[in-house]
Order: C-alpha cells, then sequence, then structure tokens
C-alpha cells in the first residue's frame, strides 16, 4: 500500500528515534569504564612521586658517605705520620759506634785535681746497646786520685769501671754498691747502677793509668744519660 507522504515520514522519525536510543546506551558502557581507567591512571601518577622521593631519599642518604669516604683517607694518611713521629731514639751521642772496649772514645787526659772533670752526654737506644768511654788519668803530685764517675739518666743504666795501669796493676776494692768485673781485654774494675769512685792503687810507682768507662743494661729502649767523670 502507498504510504502517504506524511506517514512516511513519521515511520521515519521513529526509524532515527530509536537508533539514536541505542547509540546512547552503548556510549553509557564506557563511560561506565571510565571512572576505573581514571582510577588506574592516578595510581600510576601516583607511584612517580613516590619513587621520586624514593631516589630523592636515597641521594640524600648516599651524599654523607662521600666525606665519610675522606675521612677514612685522612685516618690512613695520619697513621702513617705517626709512624714517622713514633722513631724519636736517636743514638748520635760522641765517638758512636762505641760499643767495644777497643773503640771506646777517647775523652782525653785529665790529672787527679778534682777540677780537671767534665761531664758529657748520649743515649742507649736498645737493651743491646753499649757505649765506652776512656781517658788517661795522670797523678800529679799534691793532688790525690780518686777518680769518680757520676750519672744521671731517665731509667737505669749499668755502670763499670776499669783500670789499667801504666806501671804495675790495679789493686783496688770496689765499694759498697758495686761488684767486681773484669773488662773484655782483662781489666779489673767494678760495676754498678749508681755513680761510685774507685781507688787505682797502682802497685808501681804512681797511679797513672788508663781508665775505661762502660755503660749498658738500660732499662728503657731509649735511655738518656749525662755522664760526670774526674780523676
Amino acid at each position: 500500500m502507498r504510504l502517504s507522504p506524511y506517514l512516511a515520514f513519521a515511520v521515519a522519525a521513529l526509524v532515527i528515534a530509536a537508533c539514536g536510543s541505542g547509540d546512547s546506551v552503548g556510549d553509557d558502557g564506557p563511560r561506565d569504564e571510565l571512572p576505573g581507567t581514571g582510577a588506574g591512571g592516578e595510581g600510576l601518577g601516583s607511584s612517580s612521586p613516590a619513587s621520586s622521593s624514593s631516589a630523592a631519599s636515597g641521594g640524600e642518604a648516599g651524599g654523607p658517605a662521600g666525606p665519610g669516604g675522606a675521612g677514612g683517607a685522612e685516618g690512613g694518611a695520619g697513621g702513617d705520620g705517626g709512624g714517622a713521629g713514633g722513631d724519636t731514639c736517636l743514638d748520635e751521642g760522641p765517638g758512636e759506634p762505641n760499643e767495644a772496649e777497643a773503640t771506646s772514645w777517647d775523652l782525653g787526659d785529665i790529672e787527679d785535681c778534682d777540677s780537671a772533670g767534665d761531664q758529657i752526654s748520649a743515649v742507649l737506644d736498645g737493651p743491646g746497646d753499649v757505649d765506652w768511654y776512656r781517658y788517661d788519668g795522670d797523678d800529679t803530685l799534691g793532688c790525690a786520685v780518686d777518680p769518680n764517675r757520676g750519672i744521671t739518666v731517665n731509667g737505669s743504666v749499668r755502670l763499670c769501671k776499669f783500670v789499667d795501669c801504666a806501671s804495675g796493676t790495679a789493686e783496688m776494692d770496689c765499694p759498697q754498691g758495686s761488684v767486681a768485673e773484669a773488662s773484655p781485654d782483662g781489666h779489673p774494675g767494678c760495676c754498678s747502677n749508681n755513680g761510685f769512685g774507685i781507688d787505682p792503687n797502682c802497685s808501681g810507682i804512681d797511679d797513672d793509668a788508663t781508665i775505661y768507662i762502660r755503660i749498658d743494661e738500660p732499662t728503657l729502649p731509649c735511655a738518656e744519660y749525662t755522664l760526670t767523670y774526674q780523676y
């Protein structure tokens, strides 16, 4: 049957309306999913600041580690300096090396008038170190022979005196607090941890003699001493 123009127009309008209603329903589905997708986006977005914050924190924590490492290096250098500073005991006394009777340091000639004495300062740099000295004593008319040796020292050392008479042999007695001992070359003498005097009592015509002095057995690893002597 032929529709009138007016009826055909109405049918077309109904069809168009029906199709428009279906598209709207289809669009509502995606719109329901958008909030979920948006939330997911926000979640991903929020993870980025956290990662940045963690990186920033890691950077701040790592920063102080650099000075710490430098401090360790400085500490190591300081240790080397301390080691160098610890070596302070230098055995540079007069006559070194004078560790044997044959290489004893010659202090010269001294007469037996007490004003002719002198002193000397040196160091024993360990328990095995020994210092030897000698002088020629002159028995002068009018003065008394009483070879004295005194010593001042940090810690303690042993002081020995040996006599080599120019004429005859020494017939002396060791004073109280000392013990008799012979030198490596066989000269009689006495040893003590303190200063003492002896009378050589040479059996010849006078008491002219060479006096040997040995200082040894320090109780400290670096024993500085001052020796005074006279004849």
